[in-house]
């Protein structure tokens, strides 16, 4: 796991579709930054992690707050897998966004304002 960040990471909590390897995956945003996002999602046992192997690319799809609809090119790079039985798979994955878009930028932009 890389911890030298060079963006500070936000917590949120985002309903997210990630397309990998073919296979579609719903999973949850659990922190966010310009550059990468931190997401946990369950599989079945059967599911394969490789999907989601470090340089894995990854389509993440989830709407902000605002309501806007934000679609991300991302690389995975890093993957924690825990099983859960009898029927279940928690992954916790660290990504890296590969083209952030405006509307993501301002999004996180304004979890960093202080509130005052």
């Amino acid at each position: 796991m890389d911890v030298n960040r060079s963006a500070e990471r936000m917590v949120v909590n985002l309903e997210a579709e990630l397309l990998a390897g073919g296979h579609t995956y719903t999973g949850t945003i659990e922190n966010i930054s310009t550059d990468g996002l931190y997401i946990q999602l369950i599989t079945e046992p059967t599911k394969s992690a490789k999907d989601f192997l470090p340089t894995a690319r990854i389509n993440i799809r989830f709407q902000i707050p605002s309501g806007e609809k934000v679609d991300l090119a991302c690389e995975s790079r890093w993957i924690n897998i825990y099983v859960e039985p009898p029927d279940s798979v928690v992954n916790h994955l660290g990504v890296h966004i590969l083209d952030l878009p405006r509307e993501l930028k301002d999004f996180v932009d304004t979890l960093q304002m202080p509130s005052g």
